[in-house]
């Protein structure tokens, strides 16, 4: 069998969360939205160096962006692009200090960016398959970015709780 990375990648359940959730539903697709704009293909940014994403993101965001949030937003962009063509993922939020999976998918075409687009940087999903609610377990604690990788042999579906970990 094929090996396949699996990544948690949290929503909000309200708000701009919701409204995005709702527009990945309906286009098939994962929306990478932190306000970034004015950053270009993400793709195009080197690991290395002076202008990586962390580094193009505190020079064109000089207001308010501490280093922290700066590495933040670069591990999520870094993470998106490295998802492959049919790894999965797993959407959650966060209720009640506990992750709820609301959906999950194949990636059909990895980071994709679209600078016509209301939201320019996305990846394809083939088809959302909805859960209800359904808790994930995970061994080490929560993920601490938007974005964490977990090896496929991690992951078991039982009944109604997917353990992690």
């Amino acid at each position: 069998m094929e090996s396949r990375n699996i990544w948690l990648w949290r929503i909000s359940s309200s708000g701009k969360g919701q409204r995005l959730w709702e527009e990945s539903l309906k286009s098939n697709k994962i929306i990478l939205y932190l306000g970034l704009s004015e950053m270009g293909d993400l793709a195009e940014y080197p690991v290395e160096g002076d202008n990586t994403i962390e580094n193009a993101y505190k020079r064109i965001y000089k207001q308010n962006v501490t280093d922290s949030k700066a590495k933040s937003i670069a591990d999520a962009c870094e993470n998106m692009l490295c998802i492959d063509e049919g790894d999965i993922i797993m959407i959650f939020n966060d209720s009640n200090s506990k992750l709820i999976c609301k959906a999950w998918g194949y990636v059909k075409y990895p980071y994709d960016y679209d600078s016509s687009s209301k939201f320019p940087h996305y990846l394809t999903v083939e088809n959302w398959n909805l859960i209800d609610d359904v808790p994930i377990l995970l061994k080490k604690g929560k993920p601490k970015s938007f974005l964490r990788e977990l090896n496929d042999t991690e992951v078991k579906l039982n009944q109604d709780i997917f353990y992690v970990g």
